[in-house]
């Protein structure tokens, strides 16, 4: 899956939730992991002309991998 539609995906989906309350379910570990990944969604920009603070593709998939590395070790203590 391209960057651009994990990106694009998971913010609609987010929303989704979010506005139905559904993340409200979610425990600690999991509420931020998802929302660390939506705002490293936000900052995903695929075009060459990206202002600072937004991410390429490498630095998005690098970030994401390391809040879902984060999650997996948060599981683990728990």
């Amino acid at each position: 899956m391209s960057a651009e539609v994990f990106s694009e995906t998971f913010i609609l989906f987010w929303k989704i939730e979010r506005d139905e309350a559904i993340t409200f379910q979610d425990d600690d570990a999991l509420s931020q992991c998802l929302s660390s990944i939506f705002v490293t969604s936000d900052a995903f920009e695929p075009e060459e002309d990206r202002l600072d603070g937004e991410l390429d593709e490498t630095q998005f998939r690098k970030e994401v991998s390391q809040h879902i590395a984060e999650y997996q070790i948060a599981k683990q203590d728990n």
